[in-house]
């Protein structure tokens, strides 16, 4: 009984949540819309409406995943899905109510207390329900018996400490060798398992074994890896065989991407021409230096182009990237860093056809080489524009390990879509609630 009430517990904070958020939302609003607490055509409609919010946006901030991820990051996402749901419903049911001067109707400064009333209550909302939530998620899978497989000659700690901080333990069960003798055994006593650092073969070995034994089972993935995750079935008689389209763009792909990035640079230049002012106006009274930073970078086939940024680091030594904590990094910079306002001059490299607004992050020319004596695939991610915003930047840090950003970037090249740049581009606002997304790297890394 106590197991099946535990069970319970996560999807009914979930539900308990999103009821909480709609209840607010409409008994708040009902101080001006009275029938929104009454079965009329106002309600029917605003219910569907912030439902349907919900449901869009679900897919691209990750809907009430507690635990799962930081919990910062958590109930940043959980507050733009519901304030974004909050904005349209209170236009939508404002403009419905709306008498003839329509302006002065919809924007009341009671509909906009209410509005930001609701929000704030909504927030505090969010912020109990997601401790809760995290709590649950933790209590589940403190007895969860966990082994760590990996190649205890190579340097797995990050990821290690990543997963016990996930699950504020202390340490997982066991930590072993992937060479270790009677490996498929041991697996039989655990219900979950990690895999890092096993070479390919050995890994695959592992993984059967996991399935066979209807284990949970966590991998990282190598760069062959990234072939399947696109693949497609096709039947040829009765022999199934995946087909794996080209990595890169289709001319209608390319015209497509293209027409976006016009588009979406122009509004973002619009959106932010205050920027333009405001932080020329910092970087001056801050050191009197130079307003923008240009550097020569690589982009779709390696070809190199000038990349435009607000300076954020002393004119001195510009050549190398920013370490954590690095000196060279002005006061105006740490602003500008943190708040991402140094990337939107980017925009204007992006008219010019130079850069995407989603894709790869253009490294320095000087650096193309070193990378490829490493990872021979890196030449890969440049088979499309180097982008002001990718899938590395979203799911990784700034000093993510070559590796991983190559991987990442691999899968966004593999999966594109229209669909996939506008989630990046939504999920890009969440990057500036991440404390690590702007951390400089550690030279002690290995990459």
């Amino acid at each position: 009984m106590k197991n099946k009430v535990s069970r319970l517990a996560m999807p009914l904070t979930k539900m308990g949540l999103f009821a909480s958020m709609l209840f607010v939302f409409f008994a708040t609003m009902a101080y001006k819309y009275y029938d929104m607490v009454s079965i009329s055509q106002t309600a029917v409609v605003a219910v569907i409406t912030y439902i349907a919010i919900n449901l869009m946006l679900f897919p691209i901030y990750g809907g009430y995943s507690f635990g799962t991820r930081d919990k910062q990051v958590t109930e940043s996402c959980i507050l733009v899905v519901t304030y974004i749901a909050d904005i349209v419903t209170a236009l939508q049911v404002a403009v419905v109510n709306a008498s003839n001067n329509m302006m002065a109707s919809v924007l009341t400064l009671k509909g906009i207390g209410l509005l930001l009333g609701a929000m704030a209550i909504q927030g505090i909302l969010i912020l109990l329900f997601t401790n809760l939530g995290t709590s649950l998620y933790i209590r589940g899978r403190a007895n969860m018996k966990i082994l760590f497989i990996s190649d205890l000659q190579e340097d797995s700690e990050r990821l290690k400490d990543a997963l016990c901080r996930s699950l504020h333990r202390e340490s997982v069960d066991l930590v072993i060798d992937y060479r270790a003798e009677n490996l498929k055994e041991i697996m039989r006593e655990y219900e979950t398992v990690f895999v890092s650092d096993v070479p390919y073969a050995k890994r695959q070995e592992l993984i059967e074994n996991a399935y066979r034994y209807n284990l949970n089972i966590f991998f990282t993935p190598e760069i062959c890896d990234i072939i399947g995750i696109s693949a497609e079935h096709r039947m040829y008689d009765d022999r199934l065989v995946l087909k794996s389209p080209k990595a890169e763009l289709s001319f209608f792909q390319r015209i497509i991407k293209r027409s976006w990035d016009i588009v979406v640079s122009l509004l973002a230049i619009i959106v932010f021409s205050p920027a333009f002012i405001i932080c020329p106006i910092i970087i001056k009274l801050d050191d009197g230096g130079d307003v923008f930073f240009r550097q020569e970078r690589a982009t779709k086939h390696g070809r190199p182009f000038k990349i435009l940024k607000f300076r954020t680091m002393k004119p001195s030594d510009e050549t190398r990237p920013a370490a954590e904590n690095d000196d060279r990094i002005t006061k105006a910079g740490h602003f500008l860093r943190r708040t991402r306002l140094d990337e939107i001059p980017q925009f204007f490299n992006v008219l010019k056809g130079d850069m995407s607004v989603v894709g790869p992050r253009p490294e320095q020319i000087k650096y193309l080489h070193g990378f490829d004596q490493n990872y021979e695939e890196y030449e890969y991610r440049l088979r499309v524009k180097a982008g002001i915003t990718g899938h590395a930047q979203i799911e990784g840090r700034y000093n993510t390990t070559n590796k991983e950003k190559l991987i990442l970037d691999l899968i966004y090249i593999q999966n594109y879509s229209l669909w996939l740049d506008l989630k990046i581009v939504l999920q890009t606002i969440i990057v500036i609630f991440k404390d690590d997304s702007t951390q400089g790297f550690d030279g002690n890394k290995k990459n």
